[in-house]
């Protein structure tokens, strides 16, 4: 579900399309636990955990390995938009500031 609001506390608007942001694919399941960071050139990006299905637990403990994954966040009418998330071919990076 995706909602919006002006305000932290509300009123929130639903996405009338009930459209899902983060969903499983054949190279990631179970995309979640995410956060948004804004790089120095002021573009979005979502910042999230995932499963890889072909290696899903973590070498000698029995734990599932939820590796961080990070894609651009595009903005459409207002809404966050992705392309192909989680994705899993190599693209650009987020841009660093200098310190």
């Amino acid at each position: 579900m995706i909602a919006r609001s002006e305000s932290p506390t509300g009123p929130f608007e639903r996405r009338p399309d009930d459209h899902v942001l983060l969903e499983s694919s054949d190279a990631w399941i179970g995309p979640g636990h995410n956060a948004v960071a804004t790089d120095a050139s002021g573009a979005d990006w979502i910042v999230y955990h995932a499963i890889d299905p072909e290696r899903p637990f973590q070498p000698a403990i029995d734990a599932v390995r939820r590796p961080m994954l990070i894609d651009r966040l595009e903005w459409v009418d207002g809404w966050p938009q992705l392309g192909d998330a989680p994705s899993s071919l190599p693209q650009a990076a987020p841009e660093a500031a200098d310190r």
